[in-house]
């Protein structure tokens, strides 16, 4: 009885450390996101954002480019900025990340507005 009791206490709380949010989180193996702003909204965006690079790789069979999964959370910040009935992202995220194929590093940041940039090194967040 106590075993079973503590098998699923211990598979709930993977289950919520897989839920759980926090300013840096793994998008795939090569790709990171740290975020500042609302966590609510980060979760949402960080929910589809896996979604998305699981859905890539399982139809290309090859993990997502870094510039690829930028354009995608910058696109679904734009589609919120324009459309009516539904509040924006109020979020900023810089998405850092290795080119599968070549390793090569690269850093992307995405405004709520839905722009994207490549900049050298960037700070996002309060006094940054």
């Amino acid at each position: 009885m106590w075993c079973t009791i503590m098998y699923f206490l211990y598979d709930m709380l993977e289950f919520w450390e897989k839920m759980r949010i926090s300013e840096i989180v793994n998008l795939d193996d090569h790709i990171a996101l740290a975020c500042a702003g609302l966590k609510a909204d980060a979760r949402v965006l960080v929910n589809k954002t896996r979604i998305e690079c699981k859905s890539h790789r399982h139809t290309v069979e090859d993990p997502v480019i870094v510039e690829y999964i930028t354009r995608y959370i910058a696109g679904l910040q734009q589609k919120n900025t324009q459309s009516a009935g539904v509040r924006p992202f109020g979020l900023s995220t810089l998405i850092i990340g290795f080119d599968p194929h070549t390793g090569v590093p690269s850093l992307y940041e995405t405004d709520p507005s839905g722009t994207f940039s490549a900049p050298k090194a960037n700070a996002a967040g309060r006094n940054s």
